[in-house]
């Protein structure tokens, strides 16, 4: 049965969540068989020197190639080691660069969700994605239309400083027009002026810069005009970029040479009162504005010389006399007609030539004045004749440095050469990599992670009424995103289920292993450990319980996860060596190994998938923390544990007698946690 047109029709009707829908129509190249793909922002393949890297991936390494050095001794992974660090620390030095538009080479004319091109022309406009990475538009000759690209899915603000950087170019000379949309539907531009020759250049604009005409504007430099020739003298016109109040504007110029010549912007509308105010200039001598009447009748006022300096005047009626030079015929008028439209306005020139340049003529705009939030950006021609409209990068300036950077990171980067292009998801709080910025000695990005964690639990006390946990992850701003703000703390996100208990645990002990490694100035790290582990003992009862869901403005789930409580295992041992209360991190680590030692089964007889590496992984990780410490670990008095269980000793018993059948690596290593060769148990 076929569904209703724009209609999405899903064949798994147990589906629930967001979908990211994109539309496109150029489907780019196919994807071979093992070949690298992104499906961020659309499914394509990589360009050739692009790489994408998770920063645990990274972490990873960098832990591998350490361990590798420390068993072998040779120097070559020692300089991997090395390599990955400053490979880390670079890429996690993160800009938010907005992109609304960017050359690409991938081959795709619309290769990012929200953008599509949209025109009134009714002839087919050719779209192309040039070599160099250039979007070209080849549009068709068609008197008063439009076509732009556009952008329509964004979520940045605009700051004082801001600034919008564009790279346009046109096959004629003239100006095309840069639209902001804001979150109230607005529209603002500016505009670019082009050389022509189809040469691409570069400017950039200032929140002042973008302007928002009226319907009552009757005519400004943005939209098409022309110029008349007489009978013995010339009009010429062009447009060039001017100061104007507080910010640049595009304006038309015309050089009108004599003998009455003149210039007329095909300017007619609904309007039966004289357009006003006018915005000019006049270098030298003096020019007749013109208007005809409903009726078809002449009506001219003498524009004054300015010097070139750019004034405003007031029109009305009165101001305006009737012109002697007229094509109707009959009893002359001693009024305007106004009982129906103003059918003509015209710029004549006298005997000498006048050179004039107008910004508007009709109601007067309005600037954009920050800080405001946009949602579309469009690059909008409307160019009469045959040409073709080149767009390259279009992209907000200066790049926002993300808050919390550097120090937080999202999940991947893109990296193109040697440069970052984009960051990949949102940063969670689980997978922060708190360590690596204490063995570079960056401390003040590792408080920068503290600050994210504390600033989560806070968050998600505030939502819950539950202190301890985290909410997962935050909104950079970014036209990716879902969000229509950013700058928050969110549960949802197109990649991950945000609400898996694993992260909380694994934030846990990124905050406890980095507390362990550095202890910080600000106590935070102390702080963000004790709460979650207080959070784990209060809602805990006689044994170990794994909070496999944590979800906005609801209770968390139990259910059975060995490796989430094997993380809690290790974010114990961490705090209770970095001094954190031992009788707390005593009881947390005691029932996380009764767990472990219940439930942490692996028989080689269980179906393939039943067990995951990540599970194992973290259980020996947890035992071989244990049995490597338990020297060193701070014990409670049985004063202290009260009627809590106090056989610690058995349970070290235990769980050498259970680590020991596993087979352990020769280094049993996972994240960038220092952990026990297999001698040693």
């Amino acid at each position: 049965m076929p569904g209703i047109p724009g209609q999405i029709v899903l064949k798994n009707k147990a589906f629930s969540g967001i979908l990211k829908v994109a539309y496109s129509s150029f489907s780019g190249p196919n994807i071979q068989n093992g070949q690298a793909f992104d499906i961020e922002p659309m499914w394509r393949s990589l360009q050739p020197t692009e790489t994408i890297v998770t920063f645990e991936s990274l972490a990873q390494a960098a832990d591998t190639f350490r361990l590798l050095y420390e068993v072998t001794r040779e120097e070559q992974w020692n300089r991997a080691y090395q390599a990955t660090l400053s490979t880390f620390q670079s890429v996690a030095r993160l800009r938010n660069t907005v992109y609304f538009f960017r050359r690409e080479t991938t081959g795709q004319v619309l290769s990012h969700w929200g953008t599509r091109i949209r025109t009134s022309n009714p002839n087919p406009v050719l779209a192309l994605r040039l070599p160099n990475g250039l979007v070209r538009l080849d549009i068709p000759l068609n008197q008063g239309t439009e076509t732009e690209l556009k952008q329509q899915r964004i979520a940045v603000e605009l700051a004082a400083e801001s600034r919008i950087q564009a790279e346009i170019g046109l096959s004629t000379a003239g100006s095309v027009a840069i639209v902001l949309t804001t979150t109230d539907d607005n529209r603002w531009e500016a505009g670019f002026v082009c050389e022509g020759n189809n040469s691409v250049v570069e400017q950039s604009f200032g929140t002042p810069d973008f302007l928002q005409w009226t319907n009552e504007t009757t005519w400004h430099a943005g939209l098409p005009f022309y110029t008349f020739r007489g009978a013995t003298g010339l009009a010429s016109s062009s447009v060039r970029n001017v100061a104007i109040a507080a910010g640049n504007s595009v304006v038309a110029t015309f050089e009108l040479a004599g003998n009455f010549d003149f210039a007329g912007a095909g300017l007619k509308g609904s309007f039966k009162e004289v357009p006003s105010p006018l915005t000019y200039a006049l270098s030298n001598n003096p020019v007749q504005l013109r208007l005809q009447d409903q009726a078809g009748w002449y009506w001219e006022k003498l524009l004054p010389v300015t010097g070139g300096q750019f004034v405003t005047l007031v029109l009305a009626w009165s101001e305006f006399q009737l012109a002697a030079e007229q094509t109707n015929v009959g009893p002359t008028p001693g009024i305007p007609s106004i009982d129906g439209p103003i059918q003509a306005v015209e710029f004549v020139a006298g005997r000498d030539t006048s050179l004039l340049a107008i910004h508007y003529l009709g109601a007067s705009p309005q600037r954009l004045l920050p800080p405001v939030t946009i949602k579309g950006c469009s690059i909008v021609s409307r160019e009469s004749a045959f040409h073709s409209l080149l767009v390259g990068d279009v992209q907000l300036l200066p790049s926002e440095q993300p808050k919390y950077t550097p120090g937080v990171t999202p999940h991947a980067v893109s990296i193109q050469g040697e440069q970052v292009q984009d960051w990949r998801s949102l940063p969670i709080v689980g997978n922060q990599q708190l360590a690596i910025w204490s063995l570079v000695g960056q401390s003040e990005a590792a408080e920068q992670v503290y600050q994210f964690l504390s600033d989560a639990q806070n968050t998600y006390a505030l939502k819950t009424g539950i202190d301890g946990p985290f909410a997962p992850a935050y909104i950079w701003p970014n036209r990716s995103n879902f969000q229509e703000e950013g700058n928050e703390f969110t549960w949802t996100d197109t990649n991950f289920d945000l609400t898996w208990g694993g992260w909380q645990a694994k934030a846990a002990v990124s905050t406890a292993y980095g507390w362990y490694l550095e202890p910080d100035a600000s106590g935070l790290a102390q702080d963000i450990t004790l709460r979650f582990l207080k959070f784990l003992d209060d809602s805990w009862g006689s044994g170990a319980i794994a909070w496999v869901r944590f979800s906005e403005q609801e209770r968390p789930v139990a259910g059975g996860d060995v490796a989430i409580v094997a993380l809690y295992a290790q974010a114990a041992v961490y705090a209770n060596l970095a001094g954190g209360d031992r009788t707390l991190t005593y009881r947390v680590l005691s029932k996380s190994l009764n767990y472990l030692l219940e439930n942490a089964e692996f028989p080689l007889a269980n179906p393939p998938g039943a067990i995951t590496g990540y599970e194992v992984a973290e259980t020996i990780e947890a035992l071989a923390l244990v049995l490597k410490h338990k020297s060193q670990l701070s014990y409670p008095t049985p004063a202290d544990l009260g009627d809590k269980d106090s056989d610690f000793a058995a349970k070290l018993v235990k769980v050498s007698q259970f680590a020991t059948p596993l087979n352990l690596p020769q280094q049993a290593a996972y994240g960038l946690r220092f952990t026990v060769p297999v001698q040693e148990l």
